[in-house]
């Protein structure tokens, strides 16, 4: 009789795998993903994926962005939107969370970073 506690992830064996040398059998697994693209067995796609904010300079997409130690707007805006004379696009989106000074933002602010739009 064994000790093992099956509750203890640290200690868990497979059923079948014991002293004998037996292998636990996975091949007819898939991933349960079908496409009507790629039909049976393609795995997934994840082309369409994004992360919720946009790091494309110039780019076109809304998006939001956490404000790290050292960071201006000037700075998030030639990042985000391909411009740092676009600052203020970014501050007047912000404006409630920022207040009056826009030199004084802070670091775990989470900013909205409006489309980018012509200068």
């Amino acid at each position: 009789m064994s000790n093992q506690n099956p509750n203890d992830p640290n200690n868990l064996t497979l059923k079948g795998a014991g002293g004998s040398g037996n292998k636990p059998d996975f091949s007819n697994t898939s991933t349960g993903s079908r496409t009507a693209q790629g039909g049976a067995g393609s795995g997934a796609d994840f082309s369409n994926v994004s992360i919720g904010s946009s790091t494309r300079q110039g780019g076109s997409s809304t998006g939001s962005y956490t404000v790290r130690s050292g960071d201006t707007l000037s700075a998030i805006a030639q990042q985000h939107l391909g411009s740092a004379s676009k600052w203020r696009a970014i501050y007047d989106a912000n404006r409630e969370l920022i207040g009056d000074d826009p030199d004084k933002i802070h670091p775990g602010q989470q900013l909205t970073i409006p489309a980018a739009s012509g200068e």
